[in-house]
């Protein structure tokens, strides 16, 4: 019977069940490109939070505004889940931040063992 507890001889198949080292994948994810966002929520101001901000892959849909096309901006916010030193992201649907100058609302939240993906489009 073959060992499961390796996988093609590179990684221990353990460690990627492993929930703690997920999590820290995630920081290390969010520690190569940090970005501190300040989350609104219901008109309260959130403590800001360290994520990693990614633009989406979602091909930008085109919106008509009298005469101007205007693309949609999205991106998918990392965060933080289940690791031993580092708080939990909290993020919300409808939640809003500033970056760059753009306001975004988060649209969608998906969370998991290891980290947190919340999709956010500018308003």
């Amino acid at each position: 019977m073959p060992n499961f507890n390796t996988w093609g001889g590179i990684k221990p198949l353990g460690d990627w069940r492993d929930d703690i080292n997920r999590a820290y994948d995630t920081a290390r994810l969010i520690a190569e490109q940090p970005t501190n966002i300040t989350l609104i929520r219901a008109g309260a101001t959130l403590a800001a939070q360290t994520v990693r901000l990614e633009r989406s892959n979602n091909i930008p849909a085109e919106l008509t505004a009298n005469i101007a096309r205007v693309a949609e901006t999205e991106v998918v916010i990392i965060g933080y889940r289940g690791h031993p030193t580092i708080a939990d992201t909290n993020v919300r649907r409808g939640d809003r931040f500033v970056q760059a100058g753009q306001t975004y609302e988060v649209m969608q939240v998906d969370t998991r063992l290891d980290r947190v993906f919340a999709h956010a489009k500018v308003q």
